[in-house]
């Protein structure tokens, strides 16, 4: 098969670093060279809630990573033939390559976001969230995310935000 990745699909970037032999689109479908073909997502659920039963939160994907490309990582092992691997949720795969972070901040400190120390812009990364726009997890196109403070991305207050408009 042959992939368009001139515009159509970009490396897949993890914690700022590109993971070798993945490629992502706008769309959240993931294409490996390492064996020629797109990667199945499974998906994930939420706790049971009550007597609904599982409500599905999302879809992931397990990629195989250089053993050294994250040195404060613990990586999920994969035996002893295989490399190690990282787990990552497909809207985070899509941001993450997408519209990182650095340049399309949280609302709430996009305009100061060049004067914000280093280390703050470091903790803002590693807690924002990744919000659904349309509230539909299974809709990962790049146009339906944003990322948000934690607070932002709770349930109980998007609901609250849609009652009130």
């Amino acid at each position: 098969m042959i992939i368009n990745f001139n515009s159509n699909f970009k490396p897949v970037i993890r914690y700022e670093k590109e993971i070798p032999g993945y490629y992502c689109n706008t769309e959240a479908k993931l294409w490996s060279s390492k064996s020629n073909r797109f990667l199945t997502p499974k998906p994930k659920y939420a706790a049971r809630i009550e007597k609904e039963g599982l409500r599905f939160r999302c879809y992931s994907y397990i990629l195989s990573v250089p053993k050294d490309l994250y040195t404060d990582y613990d990586h999920r092992a994969r035996g002893k033939k295989h490399s190690p691997a990282i787990s990552i949720d497909a809207h985070r795969v899509v941001m993450e390559t997408w519209r990182p972070i650095d340049q399309f901040p949280p609302k709430e400190v996009a305009e100061c976001w060049d004067q914000i120390p280093e280390p703050a812009k470091e903790w803002i990364r590693r807690t924002a969230y990744v919000d659904h726009i349309d509230d539909d997890p299974a809709n990962n196109h790049v146009d339906n995310l944003r990322w948000v403070m934690p607070i932002d991305n709770q349930s109980d207050r998007k609901k609250a935000a849609i009652n009130i408009r």
